[in-house]
């Protein structure tokens, strides 16, 4: 058996390890959670960075849509006033869209301080001819609530003038003139350009002379009191139709019209 003093020793050896790996271990777990910490913080900045370079890049987007295709310039990088951030707008080459339009791209470029690579990229394709590409086909037909024509794109007034020299809209309609929708209401139709003129079913009735007897819109009235033919009815043969003493709507017009406000028709034409 060892001595007393031998085993005090030992345990007191053990107790020491456990102690010192305990400590190790704590040290361990300290710096991880650190890393940890410092991880999400910088996560979130970075996220907040990202997001103001998002709406940086979307506002110069919303610029370079109001410049004119003529006037567009691509633009080196460049402080977004003192805010951190860089800005560039680096422009295509001029293709074709098609036979008559042409097109640039403008690559929107938003960069963190003195990053290399942007936080956020924004691409946005300009059209010489932004009015063929809005998706209004030649041939549309707009209601038009000004004295003044419209200016966006060529618009022709439906009075039933000369269209030959637009060749799209000739062909779209088969002739070389655009309607006349002045005084007409447009009704929907599987035949379109048929002209309807206005009318109304027809309404009959007869009346038969002495007796006054009638049928359809007329009917027989007695006039007791008055002095005739000995039968009660008053000495004639004949009689008026006037519907406008039914109501003040009749006689208004020299067709039928419903409520209505006037505009103008303009037809698509290029």
């Amino acid at each position: 058996m060892c001595p007393p003093i031998v085993q005090n020793y030992r345990r007191g050896s053990a107790l020491l390890a456990v102690v010192l790996i305990l400590a190790v271990v704590s040290s361990i777990l300290s710096i991880g959670t650190a890393k940890i910490t410092q991880a999400a913080i910088n996560s979130t900045g970075s996220n907040k960075a990202t997001l103001q370079a998002q709406q940086y890049a979307a506002s110069e987007a919303e610029l370079i849509k109001s410049i004119s295709y003529a006037d567009l310039t691509a633009q080196s990088r460049a402080d977004i006033s003192d805010s951190g951030f860089q800005r560039e707008v680096i422009l295509s080459d001029e293709s074709d869209y098609s036979e008559q339009i042409k097109q640039k791209t403008a690559t929107i470029n938003v960069y963190k301080g003195s990053e290399s690579l942007p936080r956020s990229t924004i691409k946005l394709t300009r059209y010489s001819a932004e009015q063929k590409i809005s998706g209004v086909p030649v041939g549309t037909v707009i209601a038009w609530a000004s004295s003044k024509n419209p200016n966006d794109g060529t618009w022709l007034e439906c009075n039933g003038q000369s269209c030959a020299a637009y060749s799209e809209l000739s062909a779209v309609l088969g002739k070389t003139t655009v309607p006349d929708y002045r005084g007409r209401f447009l009704e929907g139709s599987t035949t379109p350009g048929t002209v309807l003129e206005a009318g109304l079913p027809n309404i009959t009735g007869w009346i038969g002379a002495g007796w006054m007897t009638g049928k359809g819109v007329f009917a027989a009235d007695v006039f007791s009191g008055h002095s005739g033919d000995g039968h009660g009815y008053p000495p004639t043969d004949s009689c008026t139709f006037d519907a406008s003493r039914c109501s003040f709507i009749y006689g208004k017009s020299d067709t039928v019209q419903p409520p209505a406000v006037t505009v103008r028709y303009f037809i698509k034409a290029a």
